[in-house]
């Protein structure tokens, strides 16, 4: 999945050496060009991470640090003092932030810091890829079969299971495709990535490309917040998409392309996002 990365801070050089810097990372970036009047927009961002100066954290900061703290993404929150006091940077970590760096540092140390955080939101996201419950996590050879044709087929598997091409599994209802398709995510390259299963008859017709590609705060009536989409989701994995002769029509071109370029736009916003899954 990608990173989320959102700055909010008064130093505008050090706000463009983070973009210089981390433009070119596998996250997404936004840096909020008027920082001052951005909280609002930065709490509905659905980011991974914070980069806030703490002059610009809405008073008390202590409940405003504690709003970040509470987001559904459970955001690692970097706090920017002006202040070069090993007190008050007590204060702000019992607030609930996670770091709090002197911004008087000199950039290659502040940016040291943040891209540290950002290998450890990563990691977070490795630790929860495994299975806590011990449940079973499926592999080609659990599939045996006397049957030729059966036989034939999971040989043909196991010969696109190293490719990047996008398949399509078809079967009655019950016949384990999405098995099938984790055992195929489990021993490809990308196994080292999330796997997304997508139930498209699930999704209202309204919804459907919002659930795919994700939306932008404001983008429409009721977005209060920043979403992440399904493909977004399953970046570096797979994105399994069940029961997909139920998307309607109108997706299908966006949906292809997708799965072709490993790119879109998220509804309300002006620039490509680029992901790639199997």
């Amino acid at each position: 999945m990608l990173t989320r990365l959102v700055c909010a801070v008064k130093e505008k050089k050090l706000a463009a050496a983070i973009e210089k810097r981390l433009s070119q990372a596998d996250i997404r970036l936004k840096i909020f060009p008027h920082p001052r009047n951005a909280w609002q927009d930065l709490v509905r961002s659905c980011s991974d991470v914070f980069v806030i100066s703490r002059t610009l954290i809405p008073k008390p900061v202590d409940a405003s640090v504690a709003i970040l703290n509470n987001l559904p993404e459970k955001p690692i929150t970097i706090i920017l003092d002006d202040r070069e006091s090993s007190q008050e940077h007590a204060t702000l970590l019992g607030a609930g932030a996670d770091m709090v760096l002197y911004s008087g540092l000199p950039p290659d140390r502040l940016l040291e810091a943040i891209e540290t955080s950002l290998t450890a939101r990563q990691q977070f996201y490795d630790m929860n890829r495994f299975d806590h419950r011990g449940r079973f996590q499926p592999r080609l050879h659990d599939f045996v079969s006397n049957s030729r044709d059966m036989q034939l087929f999971l040989e043909e598997v196991r010969q696109v299971v190293a490719s990047d091409a996008s398949l399509l599994l078809q079967g009655e209802t019950g016949v384990g495709k999405e098995h099938l398709s984790r055992a195929i995510h489990l021993e490809s390259p990308r196994s080292s990535g999330p796997f997304i299963a997508l139930n498209m008859a699930a999704i209202p017709d309204q919804l459907m490309e919002s659930e795919l590609f994700g939306h932008e705060q404001g983008a429409f009536t009721g977005a209060i917040r920043s979403r992440r989409g399904a493909f977004e989701l399953a970046h570096g994995g797979t994105l399994f998409l069940d029961e997909i002769g139920e998307m309607p029509l109108k997706c299908s071109p966006n949906c292809s392309g997708s799965c072709r370029i490993w790119s879109s736009r998220l509804w309300g916003e002006n620039h490509l996002c680029g992901w790639m899954c199997g």
